[in-house]
């Protein structure tokens, strides 16, 4: 059978990926898909139930379908307007961090973290029982046999930081959960943690508590957003964390 398409004077465009979403598209997503395509990039949800036939609760599950297949983007304003308030936004915040910083002067590795010679850590394992016993533990969560340089790395974190053992073994649990078995991953994330202020087990557990459960809802986001498979920012990764945890959105 052969078959000719009368454009006429105008034609639409529809983007590739919506192709490909549509055998999942519902009867209101593809009428949507097409007056988008056919208009001007604003739209209010009221108007287009109207001109469309249904409710803005289909309206907006629509657009929620299309942007999580990456068809579309939201915004509230204009690309100027935006582009105009970010730059605000970044020159203050660098603003406050300097002031901030000038204030408060926060720890950070690797250079502040002692590293010790064979023969001082034998001195501090001879010395604390506490110490032997977590580097054994350590070695079992992470199945290896740690070297000079790991074992200093934990003994640094106790006698630096002054971070309890049972804190210490939560932490790394967690980084070799994340497939971060690496001390150095270790060092630096008990660096940020205690930064933070999170410096008990307690804190800490309700802390992995919180990364776990934006974790959690990270893929669905991801889709709902249409991000793809590229990495979130650490501030994205930070609201979902309020999201979910904070304001508790499901």
């Amino acid at each position: 059978m052969k078959y000719k398409i009368n454009y006429g004077n105008r034609v639409v465009s529809v983007p590739r990926s919506a192709i490909d979403a549509m055998t999942r598209a519902g009867e209101n997503d593809l009428k949507l898909l097409l007056y988008l395509s056919a208009h001007e990039n604003k739209a209010d949800e009221k108007k287009l139930a109207k001109i469309l036939g249904c409710d803005e609760g289909d309206i907006k599950a629509s657009m929620s379908f299309w942007r999580g297949a990456g068809v579309i983007d939201l915004s509230d304003e204009d690309d100027a307007d935006r582009d105009e308030r970010t730059s605000v936004k970044e020159e203050t915040s660098a603003k406050e961090e300097k002031k901030d910083s000038s204030k408060t002067k926060k720890l950070h590795m690797p250079e502040e973290l002692p590293r010790y010679s064979t023969d001082e850590l034998a001195n501090v394992l001879e010395g604390r029982s506490d110490a032997a016993a977590l580097i054994d533990e350590c070695q079992n969560i992470a199945g290896k046999v740690f070297n000079v340089k790991e074992i200093s790395v934990l003994v640094g974190l106790i006698d630096y930081l002054g971070l309890e053992p049972d804190y210490i073994m939560m932490l790394l649990t967690y980084c070799v959960a994340v497939g971060k078995k690496s001390l150095h991953y270790l060092e630096k994330t008990a660096f940020g943690l205690y930064d933070a202020g999170i410096i008990t087990g307690e804190q800490l557990s309700e802390e992995l508590r919180r990364r776990e459960s934006a974790q959690e809802a990270e893929g669905r986001i991801r889709s709902m957003f249409g991000v793809g498979e590229r990495a979130f920012t650490t501030k994205e990764k930070k609201f979902i964390s309020s999201w979910i945890n904070d304001l508790g959105y499901s």
